[in-house]
């Protein structure tokens, strides 16, 4: 029989169970009944007997009525040698089975036979414990059941409770006490039941998969397969951690097992018996319930409903120790009990109020914060369902409405701290929002006095939250936008919004709301704003700045007149933070904030406020040498005085428009377009008229913008010199000092002019400037020079020391710079003030024009004045060689520019018939004087020919002509018939004067002369129609045709108005096929009408 315990056939472990107690004797059952009945087994005849209410344990037979056989020997029933050999016989076996049950069995290597050994010993308890071979030895079978609880096999660990239950109710009253301490200690923990195993190489630590797989592909379940493992990974400590992990599976068994028997004994019982031992398994048995092993939630729940009759009141009468237990099992080593613990946690918390949990509050939301990181994923899990639960009942607890008022508002002075300081703050991202969203319900279901002592760090937790909270993977696109292709201000104001749509931007709107009460109900102001200032000094992100921005905005909204007192500091921390912010939408929301607090603020403190963006504008204007400047101080300048005229119109108009609008106009002329634009709106927006704003703030514009000129940094002598530009357009009668523009009009001459002048300053100014280095953008003053000369000519005439002229030489000085666009400037300018100045600058100008147009006339195949010594040839004219090149040749004026220059300055010239003091220049293809006098009909190649000394008039038709006759873009053919037409205008005019009378036409030192001074006109236009025919054909853009029409027609005026100079034949003939080409081609109406006109007098003589 002992021989069938490595039978894995339960059946035939159950029988042989049945075998061994008939061996021990006591049996109920006899043998005639199971020999002369249909017996099927011991258990169903022991079950009908307990059935009908049979005796289960009759008295042990004498021996003297059983036969046996002993040792092969027969002895007759009845007599003594037989009765006494039989109780020597069995009394040997029954000794020698229960000592190989309990000290061989019960602690053998393999399952299978320590299995066997628990149902054997609870089948001799079933079937004969009451034997006398037993009684005695109950507690020793106590011991070995107990070892057995913790046994991996779910049978063993079944038939070693039962075996327990049975020992209690066969035990006498110390042996039944003594069962109990026992097993509460091991539910308990402080009384480990874990038998001593024998082990081998054979014996089964692990189940099968149980902790995975060994490195080759072999199970790691075997004592033998552990200790290879070790040994071949070269770590034998290995075995005794395995050994452990066994160990703790043990234990967890044991507790199982013991929780079956405990409850046996429970039922077995009254409860009167176990209530010492209640309350110290109440918080292990509640616990339990929930463990995460199915079998011994069953377990516990057996015993709970065995030991509690009424749960409720046994849970509120041990809340303190169970909320003890739970929370620091919660945190405990063993994951299995963090798990329990908080699926009881859930459970116990429903319906409780706050006295019951306000000593244990903080530390079970800590707890729970803890177990939302738990390594373990079920244990997490367990810990997102506690977390529900109790944020739940946090809701309800600080509700005023749901629960009493002083409770709700303890509660809230505890929870709000708590989310800030360890939620808030929290690395694991479940945590930061779930205490977010507590933190918004809290603040939105409390009551405003309650929240009021709670504000400022409520409002610093909002702010900081705003950009800490936010996804990381959005700083990375800011800082890569410019990479990915987006724009980086457009990024930002979505990153804002949708800030400001979150639980943080709504609850920072409701402690808004809340402090910006008015005072006499509580306000919160003298607390919130020191901490507002310091995010906005100390602050860290974009959504933070913007956000602490808008707080400020909306608390001053709703604080009125009350934020007056409050004003200072919380305006000084945000113009300092205008200024040194780099981001553009940050500093608009700082500007914007501050803008509307200068609304409530006291007049003393708006005026430090503009005066502190002016002086930000003015000391912000740039430092580099580049002129590029700080732009970040100018643009936040504009920003701050923009802001302030939104958002308080009439501050801005009573106390900030005398100091911005003269700093506007100017300002709006950066070079950068960011500043110019914001300083364009602070202009336009607070003036309701440009013009009117110009006159009224003149004196002041005059004097910024001469102090810009003046000023070391180039962007700001650039947007200067803009400005004047401008303000030549909108304050032409100021500029001409027939208004007060610079606090008076005295000491004007007869001209009304003086040195005094708006315009005369600016010219000083601008002069001063136009001299000196280059630096990038100076063409800006020669710009403003030019657009004074045309509106102010009358006013420059009283600069000192020159007056006209002084503008004049500095126009031609500037056009012999190295630089190409400041030659262009100056040519510009130069023609400006001839055309402007009714002086005659002709000879002054006319060497360096003239020189100029010789330059561009002159072919590329000329011999250059200075060749190298290799004889490679110069560069062509029109080449520019480098502006850091001074040995390279000064290049000529551009074409255009000098043509222009000329025209002007002919225009005003008093004494076109006479010769300059210089010698004129030769052109290319002219014949000398005396070959020319002779000449009655100027050829093809005889243009630009003079007779005797060449006159002005003689010197500027020449060079008029060869241009003429160069193949030439159609701008610079523009030019030179603009040119043609302003001689044949002056000619027209010296006609006029010669029908006066004689003395009109006299000139000094003009006698000699071939011809008379009547006939010059109209040898100037003989000398260029020709030319200026062919030009008109050529050229395919119609508005060098209809200049060239109209020079034609004035030319063949002062033709006909000659009474002795004659057009030769062949000049008409390839006039009138000219006029052809150009009626053959021509669409416009205009063009055609007037080249008809010109035919048609060709043909008609006058």
């Amino acid at each position: 029989l002992l021989k069938l315990s490595t039978q894995k056939n339960e059946e035939i472990v159950f029988a042989a169970g049945e075998a061994l107690a008939y061996v021990v004797g006591s049996v109920p059952v006899s043998r005639d009944q199971v020999l002369r009945s249909n017996f099927t087994s011991l258990a169903d005849e022991f079950a009908l007997l307990t059935s009908t209410g049979t005796p289960t344990a009759p008295p042990a037979p004498p021996a003297a009525a059983i036969g046996m056989e002993v040792d092969g020997a027969s002895t007759q029933e009845g007599s003594p040698t037989h009765a006494a050999a039989c109780l020597a016989s069995r009394a040997a076996v029954q000794e020698e089975l229960l000592q190989r049950l309990m000290d061989d069995m019960v602690v053998h290597s393999r399952a299978e036979v320590r299995c066997a050994a628990a149902v054997w010993l609870v089948s001799l308890l079933t079937y004969c414990g009451r034997h006398p071979a037993l009684l005695p030895r109950l507690s020793e079978i106590q011991e070995a059941l107990g070892g057995l609880l913790g046994d991996a096999n779910e049978l063993t660990q079944e038939m070693a409770s039962r075996g327990v239950s049975m020992v209690y109710a066969l035990g006498d009253a110390s042996a039944r006490s003594k069962l109990v301490e026992s097993l509460v200690g091991v539910l308990q923990g402080t009384n480990s039941r874990a038998a001593k195993v024998k082990l081998q190489g054979d014996t089964r630590v692990f189940e099968e998969g149980a902790i995975g797989n060994a490195p080759g592909g072999g199970s790691l379940s075997t004592y033998q397969e552990l200790c290879s493992m070790a040994t071949e990974v070269g770590q034998p400590d290995l075995v005794y951690k395995f050994m452990d992990l066994a160990h703790h599976q043990q234990a967890l068994n044991t507790k199982r097992g013991a929780a079956f028997g405990f409850a046996g004994i429970a039922r077995l019982v009254a409860g009167e018996a176990l209530k010492p031992h209640v309350q110290r398994l109440l918080p292990r048995l509640y616990r339990y319930q929930y463990d995460p092993n199915p079998r011994v939630q069953e377990a516990m729940s057996g015993i709970w409903k065995a030991l509690v009759d009424d749960p409720k009141a046994a849970l509120d009468a041990a809340l303190p120790t169970l909320m003890q237990d739970l929370t620091q099992e919660l945190g405990g080593r063993l994951w299995r009990n963090r798990q329990a613990a908080a699926a009881a946690l859930a459970d116990l918390l429903q319906g409780r109020r706050w006295p019951e949990l306000a000593p244990h509050f903080t530390t079970l939301w800590m707890m729970t914060f803890r177990a939302m990181d738990d390594i373990k994923e079920s244990v997490r899990h367990s810990a997102s369902i506690l977390a529900r639960s109790l944020r739940g009942v946090t809701l309800r607890l600080v509700d005023a409405s749901l629960s009493p008022p002083a409770d709700a508002a303890a509660a809230v002075a505890v929870v709000l701290p708590l989310m800030i300081e360890h939620g808030l703050s929290s690395t694991v991202t479940e945590v930061r929002m779930l205490a977010l969203d507590i933190i918004s319900q809290t603040a939105r279901s409390a009551s405003p006095a309650s929240l009021k002592p709670l504000l400022p760090a409520l409002v610093q937790a909002m702010l900081e939250g705003l950009s800490s909270l936010e996804d990381s993977r959005l700083n990375y696109i800011e800082q890569h936008a410019e990479r990915l292709g987006m724009d980086a201000d457009r990024l930002d104001s979505a990153r804002t919004s949708a800030a400001r749509a979150s639980p943080l931007g709504e609850t920072l709107e409701l402690c808004a709301r809340v402090a910006g009460s008015d005072p006499s109900e509580g306000g919160a102001l003298e607390t919130v704003l020191p901490t507002v200032a310091n995010i906005i000094r100390h602050g860290v992100g974009l959504n933070t700045k913007v956000g602490a921005a808008r707080f400020a905005r909306s608390l001053t909204s709703r604080a009125g007149s009350a934020m007056r007192t409050h004003a200072p500091p919380l305006l000084k921390a945000l113009t300092s933070a205008t200024r040194a912010e780099r981001s553009n939408t940050v500093r608009k929301a700082y500007a914007g904030a501050a803008a509307l607090i200068c609304r409530y603020a006291a007049p003393k403190r708006v005026e430090w406020f503009v005066n502190t963006a002016v002086e930000m504008h003015k000391g912000g204007s740039g430092s580099s040498e580049g002129g590029g400047g700080d732009k970040d101080a100018r643009y936040a300048a504009g920003l701050l005085l923009r802001e302030l005229l939104r958002s308080a119109p009439e501050a801005f108009a009573a106390q900030a428009a005398s100091e911005a609008l003269p700093v506007a106009f100017g300002a709006k002329m950066d070079e950068d377009t960011d500043v110019a634009a914001v300083w364009k709106e602070v202009w336009e927006e607070g003036s309701s008229s440009e013009a009117g704003a110009v006159r009224l703030y003149a004196p002041e514009i005059v004097t910024l913008l001469v102090e810009g000129l003046g000023s070391q940094q180039w962007g700001r002598k650039q947007a200067s010199a803009q400005a004047v530009v401008r303000l030549t357009e909108l304050g032409h009668d100021l500029l001409n000092g027939s208004t007060s523009a610079t606090g008076t009009a005295e000491g004007a001459d007869a001209g009304g002019a003086s040195s005094s002048s708006p315009a005369c300053v600016l010219a000083e100014a601008l002069l001063a400037e136009a001299g000196g280095r280059l630096w990038d953008g100076k063409e800006s003053v020669l710009q403003a020079l030019a657009a004074l000369a045309k509106s102010a000519p009358a006013a420059l005439s009283s600069l000192p020391k020159g007056g006209h002229a002084r503008v004049v030489e500095a126009a031609l000085a500037g056009t012999q710079r190295r630089k190409a666009s400041f030659r262009v400037s100056s040519a510009k300018l130069l023609q400006a003030c001839l055309a402007s100045f009714e002086g005659d600058y002709y000879d002054l100008v006319a060497p360096t024009l003239l020189q100029a147009v010789h330059t561009h006339a002159t072919p590329s195949t000329a011999a250059p004045p200075t060749a190298s010594a290799s004889g490679a040839p110069a560069p062509r004219a029109d080449e520019q060689p480098a502006a850091d090149d001074e040995d390279a040749p000064l290049p000529p004026l551009p074409l255009v520019e000098a043509l222009g220059c000329l025209d002007a300055a002919f225009v005003h010239c008093k004494q076109p018939l006479a010769p300059r003091q210089e010698p004129p220049l030769r052109w290319q293809g002219e014949k000398s004087g005396e070959a020319a006098a002779g000449a009655s009909e100027p050829g093809p190649g005889t243009a630009g020919v003079v007779v005797g000394p060449a006159s002005r008039g003689d010197e500027l038709v020449a060079c008029a002509a060869k241009v003429l006759s160069m193949p030439l873009p159609w701008q610079q053919r523009l030019a030179s018939l603009n040119l043609a037409s302003t001689i044949a205008a002056r000619g027209q005019a010296l006609q006029q004067g010669h029908n006066m009378g004689p003395a009109a036409m006299e000139v000094d030192g003009a006698e000699g002369h071939a011809g008379t001074h009547a006939d010059a006109p109209a040898r100037w236009a003989g000398e260029l129609v020709q030319a200026v025919a062919v030009c008109t054909a050529d050229v395919a853009v119609q508005q060098v045709r209809a200049t060239g029409l109209a020079a034609l027609g004035a030319l063949l005026a002062c033709v006909e108005s000659s009474h002795t100079f004659e057009l030769p034949a062949t000049h008409k003939d390839s006039i009138r096929e000219s006029l052809q080409r150009v009626l053959s081609n021509e669409k416009s109406v205009t063009i055609t009408s007037s080249a008809q006109q010109i035919l048609q007098d060709l043909v008609t003589p006058p």
